[in-house]
């Protein structure tokens, strides 16, 4: 089910057709986002972190107008009972943030996140487009439904707003993305159902892996205990090849038998498992994700930290929990979750470890840390106002100072306030 449409106030029916029901979903929300903290450490890249303009004394601060963790979406839904074990449905959604850039003509774009078809019977169900993928959906839905469906947390990036927010994503948790693939899942067994997927695989140019033989795989394992208790686990895998050819020590071609250059072929992987606990008005969760070449906010991230310099894919993990405690309308909820990159043990010509060398071309994160908490206030079961409180620490790993050889602790911490309105019909 889409992030956008799961707690929807309700469907709302359109028109009734030769045997087709065409409803409508959606909901609209506009967010103030105030961001106060640590400006970047000088050595680190300005694509980690929270980037923004130094406000003078290594601080920085920001304020932005902005949709949430969900944007503004509009979705309608095309549904006919074929025979009474057949059911097909058809989706697309557009989402539009409210700002996207702070130019004054901005004019953000619609984006169809959700275009797909799902044919459903005794047999399971088969979905065909774009919609959200397998990979971490568990642990975003558990965000959403805890914590941040109606919040914003994390806004993913402070100078621009390319889409909905981040949530805990890159903050113990992975967004899953919306990608095109042919998904199919089994009837629900007992409470257990498995969900398989052959996705459009993602090239990484930051790297030069853009060779995809074959497609991205995902799978999705769950049980529920409806309105008490339900678990996940996760598994990503794709096969993908660098451009570049393999080189020995010294930094020449490797080639085969027949004097060509051997070609550079590896699998990012990975897997995440997690569970959700409802006991009235009180609800929890927990979840976590290991792999290689999946990187710090989506998996497989475009982006120069899915390898080290001698293209290995570096491992990362993340860690999350959150809760929240219900009172009629009211709602708070807090969480905390950390997301970790490791160094690759890749050597150099000389023996010595390649990414602990001082001097390293990418000083990459070791961690980002967030800490949440907020308080969402519903009207009718219609309007939702937000406060929400979200604390980001980031940490990278040492450098030297060139001039004095003193360890440098590179590290930032910022502070969002963020307020906004939601209206779900």
């Amino acid at each position: 089910m889409a992030l956008a449409s799961r707690e929807a106030a309700a469907e709302i029916p359109v028109v009734k057709a030769n045997g087709w029901d065409l409803s409508i979903d959606g909901r609209l929300n506009t967010f103030i986002s105030f961001s106060q903290g640590d400006a970047q450490p000088t050595p680190i890249a300005t694509w980690t972190g929270v980037e923004d303009r130094n406000a003078g004394g290594d601080s920085i601060m920001m304020t932005r107008v902005r949709s949430g963790f969900i944007t503004n979406v509009l979705g309608f839904n095309l549904v006919k009972q074929l025979s009474p074990d057949l059911k097909v449905t058809g989706r697309f959604a557009t989402w539009v943030v409210a700002a996207q850039s702070r130019n004054k003509t901005d004019n953000p774009s619609l984006d169809a996140r959700e275009v797909y078809i799902k044919i459903e019977g005794p047999w399971g169900g088969l979905l065909a487009g774009r919609n959200l993928s397998l990979f971490e959906r568990g642990a975003i839905m558990m965000d959403y439904d805890i914590e941040h469906a109606y919040g914003l947390g994390h806004p993913c990036a402070v100078r621009s707003s390319g889409g909905g927010a981040c949530g805990h994503a890159g903050h113990g948790l992975l967004f899953p993305s919306f990608n095109a693939g042919i998904v199919y899942n089994t009837p629900d067994l007992a409470g257990f159902q498995v969900s398989v997927g052959a996705y459009d695989p993602a090239a990484i140019s930051e790297r030069n892996y853009e060779r995809t033989p074959l497609p991205r795989i995902e799978a999705e394992l769950t049980y529920k205990l409806p309105n008490v208790f339900h678990v996940f686990a996760d598994a990503l895998w794709q096969r993908i090849g660098n451009n570049d050819p393999i080189t020995d020590a010294m930094g020449n071609p490797v080639l085969d038998g027949g004097g060509k250059p051997v070609q550079q072929n590896v699998d990012a992987m990975g897997v995440a498992a997690g569970l959700g606990l409802t006991l009235g008005p009180f609800q929890a969760g927990g979840a976590f994700y290991s792999g290689k070449g999946l990187g710090l906010y989506v998996p497989m991230e475009n982006s120069p930290l899915f390898s080290d310099e001698k293209k290995v894919l570096r491992p990362s993990q993340g860690f999350v929990g959150m809760a929240s405690l219900t009172f009629g309308d009211t709602k708070i909820a807090g969480g905390a979750g950390v997301s970790q990159l490791k160094m690759t043990k890749t050597l150099n010509p000389d023996g010595t470890p390649l990414e602990s060398e001082p001097f390293a071309k990418l000083t990459f994160p070791k961690q980002q840390l967030g800490v949440s908490a907020g308080l969402y206030q519903s009207f009718s079961k219609t309007i939702i106002v937000a406060l929400e409180y979200f604390r980001g620490q980031y940490d990278w790993y040492d450098t030297v100072d060139a001039t004095s050889m003193a360890t440098v602790h590179n590290k930032q911490g910022v502070n969002f306030i963020n307020t906004g309105v939601t209206l779900v019909w």
